[in-house]
């Protein structure tokens, strides 16, 4: 142990005896200086791009595959409406429609967010200059933007085709969509979910078949059941929230990514 500590000072002392026999030119020092300062102050910065164009650019390098499906979803929804107006369909059936259509758009906008997590996508986009968080909040910005405004405007047609109150309507629809989002987000934040892509599928099929179920109940479709449509809904949302908040802080510590 000595020996090792002998010859490690004997090396450090050999390089402080090269250093001081090295010679500084004082006047070439100042000169490399001059030059240096005078190539920092003439070189340009380059612009640094804002939120706005970051969110562009996210905009532009998404995969829109996910979102496609879900713009198409949306739109065959807002014609099977216009359709069984036409058709002079009875409330039940609207009803019926409206619960599996939002069930199905629930599942739709968290796979549009699924796919980042399949084995080896999430430590690729990590890679990349938008991180997963990033791109995660962007998906689930645009899937909710187009929830809300598809579903805003079938709240309205249908309401005053089939005169049915709007809040009633809105219950009927929003209460399946945020059940479903639970459901495939329960579904993303196990690991299990995460490996296996066709596992969301089946949550979907499965809760459409929960929601004809529920349509057959007709006790579950009058005004003073909305009291427990107001409270699923509210609950519903407060899981949602906790589930969003657990997805993105098990991203933030890398408990997502490193498990694929």
């Amino acid at each position: 142990m000595k020996d090792g500590n002998y010859g490690r000072m004997e090396i450090q002392e050999r390089f402080r005896a090269g250093d001081r026999a090295i010679v500084i030119d004082e006047q070439r020092k100042s000169e490399t200086m001059q030059i240096l300062q005078g190539y920092t102050a003439g070189k340009k910065i380059s612009a640094i791009n804002g939120r706005r164009q970051i969110f562009l650019n996210q905009i532009r390098y998404m995969d829109k595959s996910a979102a496609g499906v879900h713009i198409l979803l949306c739109l065959i929804l807002s014609l099977m409406a216009v359709w069984l107006y036409k058709r002079g369909a009875g409330r039940e059936d609207i009803v019926t429609v409206l619960m599996v259509s939002a069930g199905v758009l629930g599942i739709v906008s968290t796979a549009q967010i699924g796919h980042v997590f399949y084995p080896g996508m999430a430590e690729l986009s990590e890679s990349c200059f938008f991180n997963v968080r990033q791109i995660v909040a962007l998906q689930m910005f645009l899937a909710g933007i187009m929830n809300l405004t598809v579903l805003c405007l079938v709240i309205l047609f249908v309401g005053n085709g089939w005169k049915i109150n709007f809040i009633q309507t809105g219950l009927y629809l929003f209460v399946p969509l945020v059940a479903a989002q639970c459901c495939g987000l329960g579904v993303l934040l196990s690991e299990a979910g995460r490996k296996n892509r066709y596992l969301l599928g089946m949550t979907g099929a499965f809760l459409i078949v929960f929601y004809l179920f529920l349509a057959s109940k007709p006790g579950l479709y009058t005004m003073s059941a909305l009291t427990v449509w107001g409270a699923a809904f509210a609950v519903g949302s407060l899981i949602l929230g906790i589930q969003i908040k657990m997805l993105f802080m098990g991203i933030k510590r890398g408990e997502i990514i490193c498990t694929n």
